[in-house]
Protein backbone atom coordinates (compact mmCIF):
# COMPACT_ATOMS: atom_id res chain seq x y z
CA UNK A 1 0.00 0.00 0.00
CA UNK A 2 1.42 3.20 -0.58
CA UNK A 3 1.73 6.18 0.92
CA UNK A 4 -1.51 7.81 -0.62
CA UNK A 5 -3.38 5.17 -0.42
CA UNK A 6 -2.87 4.91 3.41
CA UNK A 7 -3.34 8.56 3.96
CA UNK A 8 -6.93 8.44 2.19
CA UNK A 9 -7.52 5.30 4.43
CA UNK A 10 -7.06 7.02 7.32
CA UNK A 11 -9.09 10.43 6.22
CA UNK A 12 -12.06 7.93 5.41
CA UNK A 13 -11.58 6.09 8.61
CA UNK A 14 -11.33 9.72 10.79
CA UNK A 15 -14.32 10.73 9.04
CA UNK A 16 -16.14 7.96 9.82
CA UNK A 17 -15.41 7.42 13.21
CA UNK A 18 -16.06 11.19 13.85
CA UNK A 19 -19.61 10.73 12.48
CA UNK A 20 -19.91 7.73 14.53
CA UNK A 21 -18.80 9.81 17.49
CA UNK A 22 -21.56 12.60 16.56
CA UNK A 23 -23.98 10.09 16.57
CA UNK A 24 -23.10 8.31 19.19
CA UNK A 25 -23.41 11.50 21.11
CA UNK A 26 -27.03 12.64 19.65
CA UNK A 27 -28.46 8.85 20.87
CA UNK A 28 -26.59 8.99 24.01
CA UNK A 29 -24.40 5.99 23.31
CA UNK A 30 -22.01 5.20 25.88
CA UNK A 31 -19.81 2.20 24.05
CA UNK A 32 -19.37 5.23 21.30
CA UNK A 33 -18.95 7.98 23.15
CA UNK A 34 -16.41 6.05 25.63
CA UNK A 35 -14.53 4.51 22.51
CA UNK A 36 -13.94 6.74 19.56
CA UNK A 37 -12.33 9.56 20.59
CA UNK A 38 -9.59 6.93 21.98
CA UNK A 39 -9.16 6.17 17.58
CA UNK A 40 -9.50 9.54 16.26
CA UNK A 41 -6.66 11.54 16.84
CA UNK A 42 -4.33 8.31 16.01
CA UNK A 43 -5.66 8.38 12.70
CA UNK A 44 -5.12 12.17 12.21
CA UNK A 45 -1.90 11.83 13.09
CA UNK A 46 -2.03 8.95 10.45
CA UNK A 47 -3.46 11.18 8.10
CA UNK A 48 -1.01 13.81 8.56
CA UNK A 49 2.26 11.41 8.77
CA UNK A 50 1.40 9.63 5.24
CA UNK A 51 0.51 12.75 3.34
CA UNK A 52 2.91 14.90 4.22
CA UNK A 53 6.86 15.53 4.02
CA UNK A 54 9.07 15.08 6.97
CA UNK A 55 9.27 18.70 8.47
CA UNK A 56 9.56 20.52 11.80
CA UNK A 57 6.10 21.25 11.60
CA UNK A 58 4.80 18.05 11.19
CA UNK A 59 6.64 16.72 14.05
CA UNK A 60 5.14 19.48 16.53
CA UNK A 61 2.09 19.25 15.00
CA UNK A 62 2.24 14.85 15.77
CA UNK A 63 3.30 15.95 19.85
CA UNK A 64 -0.01 18.00 19.87
CA UNK A 65 -1.84 15.70 18.42
CA UNK A 66 -0.35 12.89 20.73
CA UNK A 67 -1.17 15.51 23.95
CA UNK A 68 -4.84 15.88 22.33
CA UNK A 69 -4.92 11.84 22.55
CA UNK A 70 -3.79 11.72 26.45
CA UNK A 71 -6.33 14.43 27.39
CA UNK A 72 -8.83 12.12 25.87
CA UNK A 73 -7.19 8.97 27.02
CA UNK A 74 -6.82 10.64 30.81
CA UNK A 75 -10.74 11.42 30.82
CA UNK A 76 -13.23 12.77 32.75
CA UNK A 77 -10.81 14.95 35.52
CA UNK A 78 -11.83 18.34 32.92
CA UNK A 79 -8.60 19.46 34.80
CA UNK A 80 -6.88 17.23 33.28
CA UNK A 81 -8.35 17.69 29.72
CA UNK A 82 -7.00 21.66 30.32
CA UNK A 83 -3.77 21.09 31.06
CA UNK A 84 -3.27 18.64 28.17
CA UNK A 85 -5.17 21.14 25.74
CA UNK A 86 -2.68 23.62 27.78
CA UNK A 87 0.29 21.46 26.99
CA UNK A 88 -0.98 21.19 23.45
CA UNK A 89 -1.20 24.77 22.73
CA UNK A 90 2.14 26.15 23.42
CA UNK A 91 3.91 23.61 21.24
CA UNK A 92 1.71 23.82 18.07
CA UNK A 93 3.27 28.47 18.40
CA UNK A 94 7.25 26.64 18.34
CA UNK A 95 7.67 27.09 14.66
CA UNK A 96 6.61 30.84 14.26
CA UNK A 97 8.92 31.63 17.08
CA UNK A 98 6.88 32.32 19.61
CA UNK A 99 5.49 30.01 22.22
CA UNK A 100 1.83 30.78 23.06
CA UNK A 101 1.52 33.14 20.28
CA UNK A 102 -1.05 33.07 17.42
CA UNK A 103 -0.23 31.17 14.14
CA UNK A 104 2.02 32.44 11.42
Amino acid sequence: MNRSRRARACLVGYVLASIADVVGELVDHPVLVAGLPMILMPLLAGFLWWSSPPSRLRTVTLVALGFSWLGDWLGDPMLVKIIFFRALRSPTAWPCGRVGGTAC
